[in-house]
Protein backbone atom coordinates (compact mmCIF):
# COMPACT_ATOMS: atom_id res chain seq x y z
CA UNK A 1 0.00 0.00 0.00
CA UNK A 2 1.40 3.39 -0.98
CA UNK A 3 1.51 6.45 1.25
CA UNK A 4 -0.67 9.31 0.01
CA UNK A 5 -1.08 12.96 0.91
CA UNK A 6 -3.84 15.39 0.07
CA UNK A 7 -4.68 19.01 0.76
CA UNK A 8 -8.02 18.72 2.55
CA UNK A 9 -8.82 22.44 2.73
CA UNK A 10 -9.52 24.77 -0.17
CA UNK A 11 -6.74 26.14 -2.34
CA UNK A 12 -5.76 29.75 -1.88
CA UNK A 13 -4.90 31.94 1.08
CA UNK A 14 -6.40 30.96 4.43
CA UNK A 15 -5.64 31.13 8.13
CA UNK A 16 -5.02 27.38 8.33
CA UNK A 17 -4.51 24.64 5.74
CA UNK A 18 -4.76 20.92 6.48
CA UNK A 19 -2.69 18.25 4.75
CA UNK A 20 -3.57 14.62 5.45
CA UNK A 21 -0.93 11.89 5.07
CA UNK A 22 -2.00 8.25 5.16
CA UNK A 23 -0.13 5.02 4.56
CA UNK A 24 2.44 2.60 6.01
CA UNK A 25 5.34 5.07 5.70
CA UNK A 26 3.47 8.15 6.90
CA UNK A 27 5.09 8.33 10.36
CA UNK A 28 8.59 7.76 8.98
CA UNK A 29 8.18 10.41 6.28
CA UNK A 30 6.86 12.97 8.75
CA UNK A 31 9.92 12.28 10.90
CA UNK A 32 12.17 12.98 7.88
CA UNK A 33 10.64 16.38 7.08
CA UNK A 34 10.46 17.73 10.64
CA UNK A 35 13.16 19.23 12.85
CA UNK A 36 15.43 16.34 13.92
CA UNK A 37 15.57 17.44 17.55
CA UNK A 38 11.76 17.25 17.87
CA UNK A 39 11.78 13.40 17.96
CA UNK A 40 8.48 13.36 16.05
CA UNK A 41 8.32 9.63 15.31
CA UNK A 42 8.42 8.62 18.99
CA UNK A 43 6.12 11.43 20.10
CA UNK A 44 3.48 10.52 17.48
CA UNK A 45 3.25 7.06 19.05
CA UNK A 46 2.56 8.56 22.47
CA UNK A 47 0.79 11.85 21.79
CA UNK A 48 -2.22 12.71 19.63
CA UNK A 49 -1.15 16.30 18.99
CA UNK A 50 2.33 17.77 18.70
CA UNK A 51 3.80 21.17 17.82
CA UNK A 52 6.89 21.05 15.64
CA UNK A 53 8.62 22.60 12.63
CA UNK A 54 8.82 21.33 9.04
CA UNK A 55 12.22 21.87 7.46
CA UNK A 56 13.96 21.37 4.12
CA UNK A 57 17.53 21.98 2.94
CA UNK A 58 16.91 25.74 3.07
CA UNK A 59 15.73 25.76 6.67
CA UNK A 60 12.35 26.04 8.43
CA UNK A 61 9.27 26.09 6.15
CA UNK A 62 6.68 26.54 8.87
CA UNK A 63 5.75 25.74 12.44
CA UNK A 64 2.93 23.20 12.34
CA UNK A 65 0.55 21.23 14.53
CA UNK A 66 0.47 17.52 13.65
CA UNK A 67 -2.54 15.45 14.70
CA UNK A 68 -2.43 11.65 14.93
CA UNK A 69 -5.74 10.32 13.57
CA UNK A 70 -4.71 6.67 13.38
CA UNK A 71 -1.64 4.43 13.32
CA UNK A 72 -0.97 5.35 9.70
CA UNK A 73 -2.93 8.58 9.32
CA UNK A 74 -1.79 12.06 10.30
CA UNK A 75 -2.87 15.63 9.55
CA UNK A 76 -0.45 18.53 9.27
CA UNK A 77 -2.11 21.80 10.23
CA UNK A 78 -0.05 24.58 8.71
CA UNK A 79 -0.46 28.28 8.05
CA UNK A 80 -2.62 28.80 4.96
CA UNK A 81 -0.15 30.72 2.83
CA UNK A 82 -0.28 28.98 -0.60
CA UNK A 83 3.53 29.16 -0.88
CA UNK A 84 3.93 27.36 2.44
CA UNK A 85 1.40 24.69 1.46
CA UNK A 86 3.06 24.17 -1.93
CA UNK A 87 6.48 23.87 -0.26
CA UNK A 88 5.26 21.19 2.15
CA UNK A 89 3.47 19.25 -0.59
CA UNK A 90 6.61 19.38 -2.74
CA UNK A 91 8.71 18.16 0.17
CA UNK A 92 6.36 15.23 0.72
CA UNK A 93 6.51 14.33 -2.98
CA UNK A 94 10.31 14.35 -2.92
CA UNK A 95 10.17 11.93 -0.02
CA UNK A 96 8.15 9.38 -1.96
CA UNK A 97 4.58 10.38 -1.05
CA UNK A 98 1.95 10.21 -3.79
CA UNK A 99 -0.04 13.44 -3.95
CA UNK A 100 -3.75 12.96 -4.56
CA UNK A 101 -6.81 15.22 -4.39
CA UNK A 102 -8.82 15.69 -1.23
CA UNK A 103 -11.74 14.00 -2.95
CA UNK A 104 -9.64 10.93 -3.73
CA UNK A 105 -8.51 10.76 -0.10
CA UNK A 106 -12.10 10.94 1.12
CA UNK A 107 -13.13 8.27 -1.39
CA UNK A 108 -10.45 5.86 -0.16
CA UNK A 109 -11.66 6.29 3.40
CA UNK A 110 -15.32 6.00 2.40
CA UNK A 111 -14.69 2.69 0.60
CA UNK A 112 -13.14 1.29 3.76
CA UNK A 113 -16.00 2.54 5.93
CA UNK A 114 -18.61 1.14 3.53
CA UNK A 115 -16.83 -2.19 3.07
CA UNK A 116 -16.29 -1.81 -0.66
CA UNK A 117 -19.84 -0.64 -1.47
CA UNK A 118 -18.88 1.85 -4.16
CA UNK A 119 -22.31 3.41 -4.53
CA UNK A 120 -22.54 4.10 -0.78
CA UNK A 121 -18.99 5.44 -0.72
CA UNK A 122 -19.73 7.81 -3.60
CA UNK A 123 -22.80 9.10 -1.79
CA UNK A 124 -20.75 9.67 1.38
CA UNK A 125 -18.28 11.83 -0.56
CA UNK A 126 -20.25 13.49 -3.35
CA UNK A 127 -22.91 15.03 -1.09
CA UNK A 128 -20.20 17.27 0.37
CA UNK A 129 -19.73 18.99 -3.00
CA UNK A 130 -23.37 19.83 -3.71
CA UNK A 131 -24.13 23.53 -4.07
CA UNK A 132 -27.33 23.37 -2.00
CA UNK A 133 -28.56 21.66 1.17
CA UNK A 134 -31.29 19.91 -0.81
CA UNK A 135 -28.71 18.69 -3.31
CA UNK A 136 -26.62 17.29 -0.47
CA UNK A 137 -29.65 15.53 1.00
CA UNK A 138 -30.64 14.17 -2.41
CA UNK A 139 -27.22 12.56 -2.91
CA UNK A 140 -26.92 11.24 0.64
CA UNK A 141 -30.36 9.64 0.33
CA UNK A 142 -28.91 7.42 -2.41
CA UNK A 143 -26.64 5.68 0.10
CA UNK A 144 -29.21 3.45 1.78
CA UNK A 145 -32.38 4.37 -0.09
CA UNK A 146 -32.88 5.92 -3.55
CA UNK A 147 -30.51 4.38 -6.08
CA UNK A 148 -29.04 1.86 -3.65
CA UNK A 149 -32.46 0.41 -2.85
CA UNK A 150 -33.53 0.39 -6.50
CA UNK A 151 -30.31 -1.26 -7.70
CA UNK A 152 -30.79 -4.09 -5.21
CA UNK A 153 -34.34 -4.55 -6.50
CA UNK A 154 -32.93 -4.76 -10.03
CA UNK A 155 -30.73 -7.67 -8.92
CA UNK A 156 -33.89 -9.58 -7.94
CA UNK A 157 -35.79 -8.67 -11.12
CA UNK A 158 -36.09 -11.36 -13.84
CA UNK A 159 -37.24 -9.07 -16.65
CA UNK A 160 -34.54 -7.23 -18.60
CA UNK A 161 -37.16 -4.88 -20.05
CA UNK A 162 -38.40 -3.82 -16.60
CA UNK A 163 -34.85 -3.06 -15.43
CA UNK A 164 -34.09 -1.07 -18.56
CA UNK A 165 -37.36 0.86 -18.37
CA UNK A 166 -36.69 1.73 -14.74
CA UNK A 167 -33.10 2.70 -15.58
CA UNK A 168 -34.27 5.04 -18.35
CA UNK A 169 -36.70 6.71 -15.93
CA UNK A 170 -33.87 7.31 -13.45
CA UNK A 171 -31.76 8.88 -16.19
CA UNK A 172 -34.58 11.32 -16.94
CA UNK A 173 -34.94 12.24 -13.27
CA UNK A 174 -31.18 12.71 -13.11
CA UNK A 175 -31.43 15.64 -15.55
CA UNK A 176 -33.54 17.52 -13.01
CA UNK A 177 -31.47 16.33 -10.05
CA UNK A 178 -28.31 17.79 -11.61
CA UNK A 179 -29.86 21.24 -11.43
CA UNK A 180 -30.58 20.81 -7.71
CA UNK A 181 -27.06 19.49 -7.08
CA UNK A 182 -24.95 21.66 -9.38
CA UNK A 183 -27.15 24.68 -10.10
CA UNK A 184 -28.80 26.11 -13.20
CA UNK A 185 -27.58 28.57 -15.82
CA UNK A 186 -30.23 31.15 -16.63
CA UNK A 187 -29.67 33.50 -19.54
CA UNK A 188 -31.32 36.91 -19.54
CA UNK A 189 -31.83 37.99 -23.13
CA UNK A 190 -33.82 40.52 -25.07
CA UNK A 191 -33.46 43.67 -27.11
CA UNK A 192 -30.93 46.27 -25.95
CA UNK A 193 -32.16 48.41 -23.02
CA UNK A 194 -34.99 46.00 -22.19
CA UNK A 195 -33.88 45.93 -18.53
CA UNK A 196 -31.66 42.84 -18.43
CA UNK A 197 -28.97 44.42 -16.25
CA UNK A 198 -31.55 45.86 -13.88
CA UNK A 199 -33.19 42.44 -13.49
CA UNK A 200 -29.87 40.75 -12.71
CA UNK A 201 -29.13 43.36 -10.05
CA UNK A 202 -32.63 43.00 -8.58
CA UNK A 203 -32.47 39.18 -8.38
CA UNK A 204 -28.92 38.86 -7.09
CA UNK A 205 -29.06 41.78 -4.70
CA UNK A 206 -25.88 43.49 -5.85
CA UNK A 207 -24.97 46.20 -8.35
CA UNK A 208 -22.94 43.94 -10.65
CA UNK A 209 -24.28 44.98 -14.02
CA UNK A 210 -23.96 48.38 -15.66
CA UNK A 211 -27.34 50.07 -15.90
CA UNK A 212 -27.88 52.98 -18.29
CA UNK A 213 -30.51 54.31 -20.67
CA UNK A 214 -28.28 53.56 -23.64
CA UNK A 215 -28.99 50.67 -25.98
CA UNK A 216 -26.20 48.09 -25.91
CA UNK A 217 -24.59 49.20 -22.63
CA UNK A 218 -23.78 45.56 -21.81
CA UNK A 219 -21.34 44.76 -24.59
CA UNK A 220 -20.26 41.29 -23.42
CA UNK A 221 -21.78 39.47 -20.44
CA UNK A 222 -21.87 39.61 -16.66
CA UNK A 223 -22.95 36.86 -14.29
CA UNK A 224 -24.10 36.68 -10.69
CA UNK A 225 -25.33 33.84 -8.53
CA UNK A 226 -28.21 33.56 -6.10
CA UNK A 227 -29.92 30.74 -4.22
CA UNK A 228 -33.71 30.63 -4.20
CA UNK A 229 -35.24 27.89 -2.07
CA UNK A 230 -33.39 24.72 -3.15
CA UNK A 231 -31.91 25.94 -6.43
CA UNK A 232 -28.69 27.82 -7.03
CA UNK A 233 -29.03 29.91 -10.16
CA UNK A 234 -26.30 31.68 -12.08
CA UNK A 235 -27.84 34.49 -14.09
CA UNK A 236 -26.09 35.78 -17.19
CA UNK A 237 -26.77 39.32 -18.34
CA UNK A 238 -25.94 39.10 -22.01
CA UNK A 239 -25.37 41.62 -24.76
CA UNK A 240 -28.72 42.42 -26.36
CA UNK A 241 -29.71 40.39 -29.38
CA UNK A 242 -29.72 42.88 -32.20
CA UNK A 243 -28.72 42.15 -35.80
CA UNK A 244 -28.21 45.84 -36.54
CA UNK A 245 -25.96 46.19 -33.49
CA UNK A 246 -23.98 43.12 -34.58
CA UNK A 247 -23.34 44.74 -37.95
CA UNK A 248 -21.99 48.04 -36.55
CA UNK A 249 -18.48 47.02 -35.50
CA UNK A 250 -16.32 43.91 -35.27
CA UNK A 251 -16.45 44.17 -31.45
CA UNK A 252 -20.25 44.28 -31.44
CA UNK A 253 -20.33 41.28 -33.74
CA UNK A 254 -18.10 39.34 -31.33
CA UNK A 255 -20.40 40.29 -28.42
CA UNK A 256 -23.43 38.99 -30.28
CA UNK A 257 -21.63 35.73 -31.06
CA UNK A 258 -20.62 35.36 -27.39
CA UNK A 259 -24.26 35.80 -26.39
CA UNK A 260 -25.34 33.03 -28.74
CA UNK A 261 -22.63 30.73 -27.39
CA UNK A 262 -23.99 31.27 -23.88
CA UNK A 263 -27.47 30.39 -25.08
CA UNK A 264 -26.25 26.89 -25.97
CA UNK A 265 -25.21 26.33 -22.34
CA UNK A 266 -28.45 27.64 -20.85
CA UNK A 267 -30.77 25.52 -18.74
CA UNK A 268 -33.42 28.21 -19.16
CA UNK A 269 -33.79 31.46 -21.09
CA UNK A 270 -35.53 34.58 -19.81
CA UNK A 271 -36.52 36.80 -22.72
CA UNK A 272 -37.30 40.36 -21.66
CA UNK A 273 -39.69 42.59 -23.58
CA UNK A 274 -39.75 46.31 -22.92
CA UNK A 275 -43.39 47.28 -22.21
CA UNK A 276 -42.62 50.74 -23.63
CA UNK A 277 -41.33 49.27 -26.88
CA UNK A 278 -43.01 45.85 -27.08
CA UNK A 279 -42.07 43.22 -29.60
CA UNK A 280 -43.05 39.60 -30.09
CA UNK A 281 -40.50 36.89 -29.36
CA UNK A 282 -39.26 35.15 -32.46
CA UNK A 283 -39.09 31.62 -31.03
CA UNK A 284 -38.22 30.19 -34.42
CA UNK A 285 -35.11 32.38 -34.49
CA UNK A 286 -34.18 31.57 -30.88
CA UNK A 287 -34.37 27.84 -31.51
CA UNK A 288 -31.72 28.20 -34.17
CA UNK A 289 -29.30 28.87 -31.32
CA UNK A 290 -30.69 26.97 -28.33
CA UNK A 291 -31.95 23.38 -28.05
CA UNK A 292 -35.70 23.13 -28.56
CA UNK A 293 -36.08 21.51 -25.14
CA UNK A 294 -34.58 24.56 -23.38
CA UNK A 295 -37.43 26.31 -21.54
CA UNK A 296 -38.08 29.92 -22.55
CA UNK A 297 -39.94 32.32 -20.24
CA UNK A 298 -41.18 35.51 -21.88
CA UNK A 299 -41.11 38.47 -19.47
CA UNK A 300 -42.80 41.82 -20.01
CA UNK A 301 -40.64 44.35 -18.14
CA UNK A 302 -41.10 47.99 -17.07
CA UNK A 303 -44.82 47.60 -16.35
CA UNK A 304 -44.50 50.43 -13.82
CA UNK A 305 -43.67 52.79 -16.69
CA UNK A 306 -46.37 51.72 -19.10
CA UNK A 307 -50.10 52.17 -18.44
CA UNK A 308 -50.91 49.85 -21.33
CA UNK A 309 -48.94 46.95 -19.83
CA UNK A 310 -51.98 44.70 -19.07
CA UNK A 311 -53.19 44.97 -22.65
CA UNK A 312 -49.66 44.44 -23.96
CA UNK A 313 -49.35 41.34 -21.77
CA UNK A 314 -52.51 39.92 -23.30
CA UNK A 315 -51.60 40.80 -26.88
CA UNK A 316 -48.07 39.36 -26.73
CA UNK A 317 -49.12 36.28 -24.76
CA UNK A 318 -46.13 36.61 -22.42
CA UNK A 319 -45.67 34.39 -19.36
CA UNK A 320 -45.29 37.06 -16.70
CA UNK A 321 -45.10 40.84 -16.30
CA UNK A 322 -42.65 42.49 -13.91
CA UNK A 323 -40.83 45.64 -12.98
CA UNK A 324 -37.15 44.79 -12.64
CA UNK A 325 -36.54 48.26 -11.23
CA UNK A 326 -39.09 48.14 -8.40
CA UNK A 327 -38.99 44.37 -7.88
CA UNK A 328 -42.69 43.91 -8.63
CA UNK A 329 -43.46 40.23 -9.43
CA UNK A 330 -39.74 39.30 -9.39
CA UNK A 331 -40.31 36.69 -6.65
CA UNK A 332 -43.10 35.24 -8.78
CA UNK A 333 -40.65 35.08 -11.68
CA UNK A 334 -38.19 33.07 -9.54
CA UNK A 335 -40.97 30.63 -8.64
CA UNK A 336 -41.86 30.31 -12.32
CA UNK A 337 -38.22 29.47 -13.15
CA UNK A 338 -38.20 26.69 -10.54
CA UNK A 339 -41.50 25.40 -11.90
CA UNK A 340 -40.28 25.35 -15.52
CA UNK A 341 -37.09 23.55 -14.51
CA UNK A 342 -39.24 20.99 -12.62
CA UNK A 343 -37.21 21.35 -9.41
CA UNK A 344 -39.91 22.85 -7.22
CA UNK A 345 -41.67 19.57 -6.38
CA UNK A 346 -38.79 17.16 -6.98
CA UNK A 347 -38.70 14.55 -4.20
CA UNK A 348 -35.35 14.20 -2.44
CA UNK A 349 -36.01 10.48 -2.01
CA UNK A 350 -36.05 9.83 -5.77
CA UNK A 351 -33.46 7.43 -7.18
CA UNK A 352 -30.92 9.29 -9.33
CA UNK A 353 -27.46 8.82 -10.80
CA UNK A 354 -25.08 11.33 -9.23
CA UNK A 355 -21.69 10.49 -10.79
CA UNK A 356 -20.46 10.18 -14.37
CA UNK A 357 -19.45 6.59 -13.62
CA UNK A 358 -23.03 5.71 -12.66
CA UNK A 359 -24.49 7.39 -15.76
CA UNK A 360 -22.03 5.53 -17.99
CA UNK A 361 -23.10 2.19 -16.50
CA UNK A 362 -26.77 3.17 -16.87
CA UNK A 363 -26.30 3.77 -20.60
CA UNK A 364 -24.50 0.44 -20.90
CA UNK A 365 -27.52 -1.21 -19.27
CA UNK A 366 -29.80 0.37 -21.88
CA UNK A 367 -27.53 -0.89 -24.67
CA UNK A 368 -27.68 -4.52 -23.50
CA UNK A 369 -30.83 -5.36 -25.45
CA UNK A 370 -32.45 -8.11 -23.38
CA UNK A 371 -29.33 -9.81 -21.99
CA UNK A 372 -30.41 -10.18 -18.35
CA UNK A 373 -27.11 -11.70 -17.21
CA UNK A 374 -25.08 -8.85 -18.64
CA UNK A 375 -27.52 -6.31 -17.19
CA UNK A 376 -27.23 -7.79 -13.70
CA UNK A 377 -23.45 -7.86 -14.02
CA UNK A 378 -23.57 -4.13 -14.73
CA UNK A 379 -25.89 -3.53 -11.79
CA UNK A 380 -23.38 -5.30 -9.52
CA UNK A 381 -20.67 -3.08 -11.00
CA UNK A 382 -22.84 -0.07 -10.16
CA UNK A 383 -22.97 -1.08 -6.50
CA UNK A 384 -19.77 -2.88 -5.59
CA UNK A 385 -16.18 -1.71 -5.76
CA UNK A 386 -14.92 -5.30 -6.21
CA UNK A 387 -16.98 -5.69 -9.39
CA UNK A 388 -15.05 -2.89 -11.13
Amino acid sequence: MQTNAALMTGKGAAAISCITIEGPEAREIISKITKPSSNVSQRLQEESLILTEIVDSQGIIDQVLIAREGDEKFTINTHGNPIVVESIMGLLRRNGVSLISGKEMLMTEALQENQGNLLAAEASVEHIYSKTINGSKLIFNQKNHGLSKLANLWLKETSAVKIQTSCAEVLEKTKIAKLIISGAKVMIAGAPNSGKSTLLNQICGKQKAIVADIAGTTRDWISATTIADSLEMEFFDTAGLDEELAAKTALDKISQEATLDLFKQANLLLYLIDAQNPEKINLELLHKYIPKETPVISVLNKIDKCAAAPETLKELNVDISISAESGENVNELISLIEERLAVADFKLTEAIFFTQRQEKIAREILDCEKDIDKIKSLVKKLINHKSN
